[in-house]
């Protein structure tokens, strides 16, 4: 199903997943949850740096 609606909507390419703030989540990231969490948190600590 979701390879028809791809196609149906006319994208091309690898889908990308986006994280909830807008950041293109790499795949290299879902490698397992410990991966994930840190790349989720990586944001909230150049927040902090930036304050």
């Amino acid at each position: 199903m979701n390879d028809k609606a791809f196609s149906a909507y006319g994208f091309r390419g690898t889908p990308q997943l986006i994280s909830d703030d807008g950041r293109p989540i790499p795949f290299s990231a879902l490698k397992n949850e410990d991966t994930l969490a840190i790349f989720m948190n990586a944001a909230h600590q150049q927040e902090k740096h930036h304050e």
